[in-house]
């Protein structure tokens, strides 16, 4: 391997561990989080990166062998790209890419062009699509978030947040991942949230638990949740709190059934009460299969846009025909539905957008679940009968 070649190896590293998606040019697309290699430049010259967030050219990276000291005739050769791009190349400030990197493996230099006399300052690592936007002072809906790494997920979890990820930035509000059970549904709802609160601009969360006792486990699965920048728990970094109170509507994820978001919605108290029981009665009160609808009052005490993203847990479940207006009451939120066994009327509710189809037979053969099994039980009375005398 030629020195150049070995210390490209270091720097693709330095440039995937700050989330950047390393492309070729032949691969890029609008609106993506990327490093193209070998990017077109002024003069029929090449960039060794250069790098797009919203499909807007950010900061160019000129990377060199590991005995290179990056010196001026670097810092020439990089600045003189980033004042000097493609006409057809979209930017973030006109005529200029603001940020310029050297990197030889080794070491890696930074300049931000939009300070005039600014000097070249040593980096321990490369900055995150995140940090370069701080840095020019721009902010995007989803060009922050960063190459997803697959390491230490399922295939059907990766699949699932890269699908919802995608789908965002085309838009789409109404998300429906089918996940068969066992496969890690809250953990995907975890990494989702965690993604969209610490790199987009989403404020708040919802997630929507189909029981109380579901609520408690979601409660400590967020919590403890730490597949984050540090290593941190999410508990230690944003309020997380089940909506026991109206005052707990206020934390940056909500965990809730339905039934309490809409009393906390319509300024009705939250029955302190027995949530077992509260458990069993919603229960009954589904198998009843009511055509009844709730019907939302004039004096709603939270904002249709109040949440950003809402998380629905067992999307499937008949009771949501019943409190679905309370659901299409936060009309500007986007919906990620979670389900083993989707219905049509799941389907029809997220127009078919579906991010994942991860079914039981897949569970099966992955070794998520095991197969059934099915065991036939004999007892005297199934094999010689019985006869039934009564007195009259």
């Amino acid at each position: 391997m030629l020195p150049e070649e070995k210390a490209r190896v270091k720097i693709d590293k330095q440039l995937r561990n700050a989330g950047w998606d390393i492309i070729s040019r032949n691969e890029y697309l609008p609106n993506s989080t990327t490093a193209v290699k070998e990017a077109l430049m002024v003069g029929n010259t090449e960039s060794d990166y250069l790098l797009f967030v919203d499909g807007k050219a950010i900061a160019v990276v000129e990377a060199k062998r590991e005995e290179n000291p990056l010196g001026d005739e670097v810092k020439k050769q990089a600045e003189d790209y980033a004042v000097s791009p493609q006409s057809w190349y979209a930017l973030w400030f006109e005529k200029l890419i603001p940020l310029v990197y050297m990197a030889n493996g080794n070491k890696i230099y930074f300049k931000n062009m939009l300070v005039e006399d600014s000097e070249y300052e040593e980096l321990s690592q490369m900055h995150s699509p995140k940090k370069m936007l701080q840095i020019i002072g721009k902010k995007s809906e989803y060009g922050a978030l960063p190459l997803l790494e697959k390491r230490g997920l399922r295939d059907c979890q990766y699949k699932a947040e890269t699908k919802l990820e995608e789908s965002l930035k085309l838009g789409n509000k109404k998300n429906l991942a089918v996940l068969a059970t066992g496969s890690g549904k809250t953990y995907l709802a975890c990494l989702a949230s965690y993604r969209l609160l610490n790199y987009t601009q989403t404020k708040r969360i919802l997630f929507l638990a189909d029981r109380n006792n579901l609520a408690k486990q979601a409660l400590s699965e967020f919590s403890l949740f730490d597949r984050t920048e540090n290593m941190q728990q999410m508990g230690n970094l944003y309020t997380i709190k089940r909506l026991r109170k109206e005052n707990d509507v206020n934390a940056d994820i909500v965990i809730s059934t339905i039934q309490k978001l809409f009393a906390v919605l319509t300024g009705q108290a939250i029955q302190d009460g027995n949530e077992d029981e509260e458990d069993e009665l919603a229960k009954k009160n589904e198998e009843k299969e009511s055509k009844e609808v709730v019907e939302l009052c004039n004096d709603l005490k939270l904002p249709p846009d109040y949440f950003q993203l809402i998380i629905v847990d067992e999307c499937h479940r008949s009771i949501y025909g019943k409190w679905k207006k309370v659901l299409d009451y936060f009309s500007g939120a986007t919906v990620l539905g979670l389900t083993a066994t989707p219905t049509p009327e799941a389907y029809a509710f997220f127009n078919n957008n579906i991010i994942e189809n991860y079914k039981y037979e897949d569970s099966i053969v992955d070794g998520v679940n095991v197969p059934s099994r099915i065991y036939r039980i004999i007892t005297d009375v199934t094999v010689k009968w019985s006869t039934v005398y009564s007195s009259v």
